[in-house]
């Protein structure tokens, strides 16, 4: 089910890259091999877990960039934090991340970290973030994306919400591709989702509900 639902991903990937061009809008330029390797080493950082590849540049270029003991989210206060502890909203060491995406841009400013922590597990607050420079206790801070608004009220199932999410992307135009399957613990929440992110700005550009989980 995963795997016809990844291939349609990919195949809406490819049409929309093709758009991406027609339309005249400026893909974001990486050369591929270079973003595989970035990529698994991203994954080696996060999941604590290195693979080595035939690659000797790969092997070679293996660097820490962020560790966590655990993870650690964003909040705006520190009353806010105390108390979505106090709720288990957040339970200090649940959440394990499942998926690392890295844009890089035009520019090394533009440069962003994506994981996602799917909500299998109680008190894990929300399941896309991106990874800030911030640091509490020696973890790196993850903070909510887009907002924290689309992690409230979800229950509701109203169109700006993301509930539970294993796999993103990122096409060649600076799209966050998001698979939502909508479920928390072992319970369906919500339909499930396909939604398509600007990484610059945060905009919603796509969305849509799905029967294929």
């Amino acid at each position: 089910m995963w795997k016809c639902l990844g291939l349609g991903v990919v195949f809406l990937l490819f049409l929309e890259n093709g758009e991406c061009y027609r339309r005249g809008r400026k893909p974001t330029v990486y050369e591929h091999t270079y973003y595989e390797e970035e990529g698994n080493k991203f994954l080696c950082l996060v999941l604590g877990l290195c693979a080595y590849f035939p690659s000797s540049q790969t092997k070679s270029n293996m660097k820490v960039i962020y560790k966590w003991s655990y993870l650690e989210y964003e909040y705006n206060t520190e009353t806010e934090r105390r108390a979505a502890i106090d709720s288990e909203e957040f339970i200090p060491g649940k959440g394990t991340p499942i998926d690392v995406n890295v844009f890089y841009g035009h520019h090394p400013s533009e440069k962003k970290m994506f994981v996602t922590i799917p909500r299998f597990q109680k008190g894990v607050p929300f399941s896309v973030g991106t990874v800030t420079n911030r640091t509490r206790n020696g973890n790196p801070i993850i903070a909510p994306f887009p907002s924290w608004d689309w992690y409230r009220n979800v229950e509701a199932c109203g169109p700006r919400r993301i509930v539970s999410v294993y796999r993103i992307a990122i096409d060649r135009c600076g799209r966050l591709w998001v698979l939502d399957n909508g479920v928390v613990l072992d319970k369906k929440v919500c339909q499930p989702q396909i939604l398509a992110f600007d990484v610059r700005t945060s905009w919603l550009r796509y969305y849509g509900e799905t029967e294929m989980f």
